[in-house]
């Protein structure tokens, strides 16, 4: 009988990278949530805009997310004024977390947007074109 796995965990490496890449053992919990609420938050505010994946990458005090999608004109707007509204909402959504925690955000953030020049080739955007 065969088990059941998750199939990126064989892509890992390979194909596909990690989605955070980060490691910090003492505030593990702390940035777990911190990036589900990013990725969570984003893919609501960026329904439309035919997202692939959000990647977070960690360094000392600065957090980049990479946002991939087919459409980023719709995410960073006419003059990068939607790039600067997302940064700015981020913010909002993160110092929520750090005054429950009773702490500050001490970390900058940066927006990162790819554009994927064949979306055809990505299940995920072809189900939301269907769809």
């Amino acid at each position: 009988m065969a088990h059941k796995i998750n199939p990126i965990a064989f892509r890992l490496g390979i194909q596909k990278d990690w989605k955070s890449r980060w490691f910090n053992i003492k505030n593990l919990k702390a940035f777990l949530e911190e990036d589900f609420i990013i990725r969570k938050w984003l893919e609501e505010k960026l329904e439309k805009a035919s997202l692939e994946s959000i990647d977070i990458v960690r360094s000392g005090n600065s957090i980049s997310i990479i946002i991939k999608s087919s459409r980023p004109g719709l995410i960073i707007g006419r003059g990068g004024k939607g790039l600067e509204e997302l940064q700015q909402g981020l913010k909002h959504e993160l110092n929520k977390i750090y005054v429950a925690r009773k702490s500050k955000l001490n970390q900058s953030i940066k927006l990162e947007i790819e554009e994927i020049k064949k979306p055809e080739s990505y299940a995920r955007l072809v189900a939301k074109n269907i769809a």
